[in-house]
């Protein structure tokens, strides 16, 4: 069951901001390093990840990264509503 590990932290903060397959060791990452990532740039970690797995690791269940706490803003929720209606 493929899911995202750790690669790197954030100096002085162990913020991670790097992540890996632990199947295949395929990277991805934050577009930018933040000790306080949005919402967004978690989701698109994590479906970056989703993609990958489709394709490099099909049929297997994937586990992302879980967001705690972070409620969505105004304009991050209008991009997944769009995102949402406009996949596949």
């Amino acid at each position: 069951m493929p899911s995202l590990v750790v690669a790197a932290l954030i100096h002085n903060t162990d913020s991670p901001f790097v992540w890996k397959c632990s199947e295949c060791n395929a990277v991805f990452s934050l577009d930018r390093m933040t000790t306080q990532p949005t919402v967004t740039q978690v989701k698109k970690v994590t479906s970056d990840f989703e993609v990958h797995c489709k394709h490099e690791h099909p049929g297997e269940k994937v586990i992302g990264l879980q967001i705690k706490g972070r409620p969505e803003d105004v304009s991050q929720a209008a991009a997944r509503v769009v995102k949402e209606a406009t996949r596949d």
